[in-house]
């Protein structure tokens, strides 16, 4: 830019000078062949120095700095980022005016079909009736005059593991087992014979 300058400052100098020299040369021979054809021959040197600078080229104007901005390893000038800055500026403000998204028809559906929690249905429990059976069954083992004897019978069957009663009757000591059923007196009286053991199955009044 500042050689171009001194360029052009030198052509109108140079310009000027030329004037100043045709002139004074004009002046000169208008002195001495005549005014008129110092004129003409003044004239015919000016456009001589018109056309010298017409055909000279004109200075360049400056033009501005383009500022280049490089993205991903290319380079991209001012213009081209303005333009992508606003592409991007209405791609948002277009995302910012989209309605929301409503739910779709089958995520409805699912959200209404959704049956609620079955609980678990909890029956009544059946009691069961249970039929008391009753023991109306024992057994008298013997009858002693004596009480050591009755006793003697006792202990027999408490090491057995067979649960008897010592009872006064009258003067008599009497030893019995149970209360049964009838199937279960049975049962203790086929013991009782193993253990050398007399008795009598009686049912209670």
């Amino acid at each position: 830019m500042e050689s171009n300058k001194k360029l052009y400052y030198v052509l109108m100098a140079g310009a000027v000078v030329l004037l100043m020299v045709s002139y004074g040369v004009g002046f000169m021979v208008g002195k001495n062949y005549g005014y008129n054809n110092a004129k003409k021959e003044f004239e015919v040197e000016k456009q001589k120095l018109i056309k010298t600078i017409a055909s000279l080229t004109p200075l360049s104007r400056p033009k501005p700095e383009e500022k280049v901005v490089i993205v991903n390893g290319n380079p991209l000038s001012q213009n081209t980022t303005a333009v992508s800055g606003k592409k991007t500026q209405q791609s948002q403000e277009q995302k910012e005016t989209k309605p929301e998204e409503k739910p779709s028809v089958k995520e409805r559906k699912q959200v209404q079909v959704s049956k609620p929690e079955s609980k678990p249905s909890v029956k009544p429990s059946t009691k069961k009736k249970v039929q008391k059976v009753k023991k109306d069954y024992y057994i008298q083992v013997g009858i002693f005059s004596k009480r050591a004897n009755a006793e003697k019978v006792v202990r027999k069957l408490k090491k057995a593991g067979i649960p008897s009663h010592l009872s006064k009757w009258k003067n008599y000591y009497r030893v019995t087992v149970g209360m049964f059923t009838e199937k279960e007196a049975k049962q203790v009286l086929v013991k009782l014979k193993k253990m050398k053991l007399s008795g009598i199955i009686k049912k209670r009044r």
